[in-house]
């Protein structure tokens, strides 16, 4: 009968022996269930760190950039702005040059300038990358305006929906991520299995590893909050908390339901 479920796993993973004895002989299934909750805890968390950037590009370094756009008019397909001059628009920090707005230019300079974006009277360059430009022509806009407010109200709904619109995109990525690692890891618990005679089926070896990797996955988190680059060390970690957990089964064989399958 299973004792513990996906919510004790989360922090008993990292010192019971009787949990683990639990997950090898009492739940069910591959443990996808128990990943993908353990996903979410740590999209949850990155999603913070994702938010946190995201504040201060809309409200520190944006402002900074789009306080020197212009107000753009785009009318039957032409561009204009309240001066017949270039305006250059860069990045406070680097200095960096990041737009040119010349509405008396009809031409494309060859190298943009030096910038990343040039727009002309009539079209609209993007340098996506040395070898990479993208020209896109105005001719069917009828009727646009660009201006302070506008840009402002844009920044706003991007600091108000940017997390959440990439939050589940993040939870999914994340996720396959985890079931590779845990394909991964899982042949060194198949390993375990066979050197220390423990008889599993895949699918028990497979959630054996998956809550195995829980402190692994969680000092990961930490590591990466703190930008601290120990990739290795999460692996080793991941390695020794599925002996742990492998070695645990061991010592409860008498958990195990007749019918288990060896692998």
């Amino acid at each position: 009968m299973k004792r513990y479920g996906i919510l004790d796993a989360l922090y008993m993973s990292f010192y019971s022996k009787p949990l683990y004895a639990d997950v090898a002989y009492s739940w069910k299934g591959a443990g996808l269930s128990f990943l993908l909750v353990l996903t979410v805890f740590i999209a949850l968390v990155s999603g913070a760190q994702i938010n946190a950037g995201l504040q201060k590009f809309v409200h520190q370094e944006a402002p900074a950039i789009t306080a020197q756009i212009p107000e753009i008019t785009i009318s039957k397909g032409k561009l204009s702005t309240p001066e017949p001059r270039p305006y250059l628009i860069k990045d406070p920090k680097s200095d960096q040059l990041v737009a040119v707005i010349d509405a008396t230019r009809t031409d494309i300079p060859g190298d943009l300038e030096g910038a990343y974006v040039f727009a002309g009277s009539s079209r609209v360059v993007v340098r996506k990358s040395e070898a990479e430009t993208r020209i896109y022509d105005l001719d069917k806009i009828d009727q646009f305006v660009l201006n302070q407010k506008r840009m402002a109200g844009w920044l706003k709904m991007l600091g108000m929906w940017g997390t959440p619109a990439i939050l589940p995109f993040v939870v999914f990525f994340f996720f396959i991520g985890k079931v590779a690692q845990a394909l991964f890891f899982s042949l060194w618990a198949i390993f375990l299995c066979r050197i220390l005679q423990v008889s599993l089926g895949y699918r028990a070896v497979f959630r054996l590893t998956v809550v195995a990797m829980t402190p692994s996955s969680v000092a990961g988190l930490l590591f990466d909050v703190a930008q601290l680059k120990l990739g290795v060390l999460v692996s080793v970690l991941a390695a020794g908390f599925i002996y742990l957990a492998v070695r645990s089964a061991k010592d409860a064989p008498a958990e195990a339901p007749s019918g288990q399958g060896a692998l």
